[in-house]
């Protein structure tokens, strides 16, 4: 398979409950996961698109976080119900979800 146009690293970090920086899989990273393999499935993505599981990308609070690349767009407090809208968006149109941009100058 060739490379594909998009790679999204999404944090599946877990930090014991009550940690002060929080962590992606107990604000829902899994339920994220899970959702980008449901539509890339239903939708034939697999060879545009590939979700990585990636450690502490260091704004657990701000989670699930993950990164688009090669846009190198970072997006904080994704939920599943946010994925079918970065597919449409970010991946098919080219368009950033910017109500889910975590910018530049706020990582922790």
């Amino acid at each position: 398979m060739p490379k594909r146009p998009y790679y999204i690293f999404l944090c599946i970090n877990e930090r014991r409950p009550g940690h002060p920086k929080g962590c992606c899989t107990s604000n829902g990273s899994d339920a994220v996961r899970e959702r980008f393999a449901e539509i890339m499935n239903r939708e034939g993505l697999r060879d545009q698109l590939r979700v990585v599981r990636t450690s502490c990308l260091d704004n657990c609070s701000r989670g699930p976080t993950m990164v688009v690349y090669p846009d190198d767009v970072w997006y904080q407090g994704v939920q599943a119900d946010d994925v079918q809208e970065i597919i449409d968006s970010h991946i098919k149109e080219g368009r950033v979800v910017q109500r889910l941009v975590l910018p530049p100058d706020d990582f922790n």
